[in-house]
């Protein structure tokens, strides 16, 4: 074989694999392109896209001084319905112009704007003492926190102690 023919092989098996290169990585663009949305039918992932341990949040009013903090020894966000779950949640009231309240339990999930915090297994508000009256201790096993007007409430049994 000539010099001249093994050149011109080499350029045009050049030629051909950088259309295969272009094609594939075509392809590989599309089928990325299509993938990228929520596939029809399919169900959102009930597993957490992540997860912080041992954190705590304070909430600040718009002078600067923290009215509220919240803390759990685990916190999982899901994004399917953009909740959060908690693990051994605590709950506590720092306004100062308020008694001190203090709830805790086992388990909590608040909705996506954390408007609603479901908690349960043995959930404790605790109100300290304040002027004439006595430390305030409530306990059930289920209690539903509105954080817009400070509620919580609960259609279960309580133990009230005062």
């Amino acid at each position: 074989m000539s010099a001249r023919w093994l050149d011109r092989l080499a350029g045009w098996f050049s030629i051909v694999l950088l259309g295969v290169l272009a094609a594939v990585s075509y392809y590989l663009a599309e089928l990325a392109q299509r993938s990228d949305g929520p596939r029809a039918g399919a169900r959102p992932s009930d597993r957490p896209d992540y997860f912080v341990e041992h954190f705590v949040v304070t909430r600040l009013n718009p002078a600067g001084v923290p009215v509220a903090r919240l803390s759990a020894e685990r916190l999982e966000h899901f994004p399917a319905d953009d909740s959060v779950r908690y693990r051994l949640p605590v709950l506590v009231s720092l306004d100062p112009d308020k008694p001190r309240v203090e709830l805790r339990a086992e388990r909590g999930e608040s909705d996506a704007g954390g408007r609603l915090t479901k908690l349960s297994g043995a959930v404790v508000l605790t109100r300290a003492a304040d002027g004439d009256r006595a430390e305030l201790r409530v306990e059930t096993d289920y209690a539903e926190i509105l954080s817009e007007p400070g509620i919580a409430r609960t259609d279960r049994r309580v133990v009230v102690t005062q």
